[in-house]
């Protein structure tokens, strides 16, 4: 069978179609998901316009180490020089993969075994992505690992379900009582039982698979960027009997011309993404319209990866780690661990793949049934905070971050307040108590209690949430 998918590669090749290696396919999808992620709002369309023509030069002009290594520096640069520390889940995770991708594209790639430098590259780079995606999923569902999200009544994992019932006209039907209580079960096995399951090879097909689905899924809630970027990692695990039919038949036929699958997958997003952008322009932002990007997401991405479900051959899975990766490598998996544990150690309490976990480790206990006495707190952010009782509504950007009735770490109301500065919001009156004092003021931006203090390290680096400690009934949070 790969004798006769390398016979496709010549034949393909010969009539002049195009052609896509296992570098270059994994390339496009991780670029598409940095633009894919910035046409979620198009909160900056000048941004967004020039990484879409950075995307389309590389296309363009092949997709050389040399492109792929000039757009992450500058991607990555972007997201650690703009919108870090407020950076979502999926940009961290892009911001810690991407120095790695850009140091296994520096290193040399020449050997003497015949091997061409793009496998070379490959051997070197997969190993590290495929610990990356599976501690992704292992850190995610560690955090769910809480009595909230396992209790059917204030679980993420339940309004999700319910919410994605709705979106496809089922939620008009009553389910048994059970259903919620294992649907965090359920949510709970996939992360952490999956992402420790990607260590087996043998496992690797079927994981894999469900990964696949609940992303899907997932793309059609808003979360297209996540599952954008999750199936650029996905395909770090393809063994090579896949990767020989994929490319094999790198293209489709659209009447006389060959159309690369790959064209057709940055195209259908591009597309979504575009079309999303002019309708927020004319009418706003609507979240409904993500559904169709999420569709165009899922579409295309079956389109690229057709070829190897269609021909049965058996997944065998590859070795989690590998033997060619550099002993330097180790340093990603051990940074995406520590960083997974900023919440237990007292530190920032956003971004560390906590996406709708219900995890609370806000105060001198935390209702992660493991580490219930936080014992692994070591800094104090979380507890020195400001009370929020009234500010003008002007502050949220969205409904999860309306901060009245709420606190909040003093690094973030900082933050918060030198943002509001430069975003011109002034006279916003606000009321507020910190270390038993209360502060009411007509402008919170100009009088608070740290005007004229600098943006310092902490500021540079962290970032959290509000904190409900209200007793009233828990909502799901990021």
């Amino acid at each position: 069978m790969i004798a006769e998918a390398a016979a496709g590669v010549r034949t393909e090749h010969d009539r002049g179609a195009p052609t896509a290696s296992a570098f270059e396919m994994f390339a496009v999808l991780y670029m598409t998901a940095f633009v894919v992620d910035l046409m979620e709002r198009w909160e900056d369309p000048l941004t967004n316009a020039l990484f879409l023509a950075a995307l389309i030069a590389v296309l363009a002009t092949g997709v050389t180490r040399f492109g792929f290594l000039a757009f992450i520096v500058v991607s990555a640069g972007h997201v650690a020089l703009v919108t870090f520390p407020d950076a979502s889940n999926h940009s961290n995770l892009y911001l810690l993969c991407s120095p790695f991708i850009v140091s296994a594209l520096l290193a040399p790639t020449h050997r003497s075994d015949g091997a061409s430098d793009d496998e070379r590259l490959v051997e070197r780079l997969f190993p590290v992505l495929r610990v990356a995606l599976s501690l992704t999923y292992i850190c995610a569902g560690f955090h769910k690992l809480n009595a909230d999200f396992l209790d059917p009544a204030t679980s993420c994992a339940v309004g999700f379900f319910e919410g994605s019932r709705s979106a496809v006209g089922l939620g008009g039907f009553r389910l048994p009582s059970l259903v919620s209580v294992l649907v965090p079960i359920f949510v709970l096995a996939w992360e952490l039982g999956g992402g420790i399951l990607l260590w087996v090879p043998r496992f690797q097909g079927g994981v894999l698979l469900l990964c696949w689905v609940m992303h899907s899924v997932l793309a059609m809630k808003v979360f297209f960027d996540f599952s954008s970027m999750a199936f650029a990692l996905m395909l770090a695990f393809v063994p090579s009997v896949h990767w020989s039919l994929l490319a094999a038949r790198p293209a489709v036929r659209l009447g006389a011309l060959h159309v690369r699958r790959l064209d057709l997958y940055v195209g259908a997003n591009v597309l979504a993404g575009v079309a999303a952008g002019v309708f927020f322009w004319f009418h706003g932002y609507d979240k409904v319209f993500h559904k169709w990007q999420g569709l165009a997401l899922n579409a295309s991405f079956l389109v690229v990866v057709a070829p190897m479900i269609s021909r049965g051959i058996g997944w065998a899975g590859v070795p989690i780690w590998g033997a060619r990766p550099p002993s330097w490598s180790v340093a990603l998996p051990v940074l995406l661990v520590a960083w997974a544990l900023c919440p237990y150690l007292g530190l920032r309490t956003t971004g560390t793949f906590t996406m709708f976990s219900n995890l609370m480790t806000e105060g001198a206990t935390s209702n992660h049934l493991l580490l219930r006495s936080n014992p692994l707190k070591i800094w104090s952010y979380q507890e020195d905070t400001v009370r929020i009782l009234a500010l003008d509504p002007r502050h949220a950007r969205s409904p999860r971050h309306v901060l009245p009735g709420f606190l909040l770490p003093v690094v973030e109301f900082k933050k918060r307040l030198l943002r509001w500065e430069r975003e011109g919001l002034t006279a916003m009156a606000g009321v507020f108590e910190y270390s038993g004092r209360r502060y009411e003021t007509d402008d919170v931006v100009r009088n608070n209690p740290w005007r004229l203090e600098g943006r310092d390290l902490a500021m540079r680096l962290l970032g959290f949430r509000q904190i409900d400690d209200s007793g009233r009934a828990f909502k799901c949070r990021w």
